[in-house]
């Protein structure tokens, strides 16, 4: 078997990709047909052995390879991972601080962090951070039914600013003291 080292798709020894006989770019790497790492079985983690694409194993910098072997992925495993990555990337965040009696409403995990930042930045160097929840938020499209709060849902809302949200996770953030503050969460 090899892969093409352009789109990763996997092909039988005699079959060549399209990225190799109609090259997209101009400028880098051509793409070629790559052998991939034997021994490895050619099928997916769910058992799919069609539409499949080469994930090598990463090689590091100083030359080190990862942890994460190199695998075979199909295309509706690829697409799950898709959907889900771009749901993680759309969950919104509520920052409740019980101390300073205010809530941070963030559009992202990015804001999260430099919220939590500033707020540890100005912390003495044996305090916590019990006083903060972190409510992970996804929105929610439609309407809300009684079916949405039965099990195993059970659901809980947030209404921010005319619309509504999904609690997915509730998180308490910690600081670690290592010469400099760290919030973990």
């Amino acid at each position: 078997m090899k892969y093409c080292s352009d789109c990763k798709n996997v092909y039988p020894n005699d079959q060549i990709c399209e990225c190799v006989k109609n090259p997209k770019y101009s400028w880098g790497k051509p793409a070629t047909m790559k052998d991939v790492e034997p021994g490895i079985e050619v099928v997916c983690e769910c058992g799919s052995t069609s539409n499949l694409t080469y994930h090598e194993r990463y090689r590091f910098m100083d030359g080190s390879l990862s942890s994460i072997p190199s695998r075979y992925v199909c295309a509706e495993c690829t697409e799950k991972a898709r959907i889900a990555h771009e749901r993680e990337e759309a969950m919104k965040f509520l920052i409740i601080n019980n101390q300073d009696n205010e809530n941070e409403f963030c559009e992202d995990k990015a804001a999260a962090e430099k919220y939590l930042e500033e707020y540890a930045r100005d912390l003495d160097y044996d305090c916590t951070l019990d006083d903060l929840v972190i409510l992970k938020l996804e929105l929610i499209t439609g309407e809300i039914t009684a079916e949405d709060f039965l099990d195993p849902k059970k659901t809980h809302l947030v209404f921010w600013e005319y619309e509504s949200y999904r609690v997915e996770d509730v998180i308490s953030p910690t600081i670690e003291w290592d010469g400099e503050r760290t919030v973990n969460w």
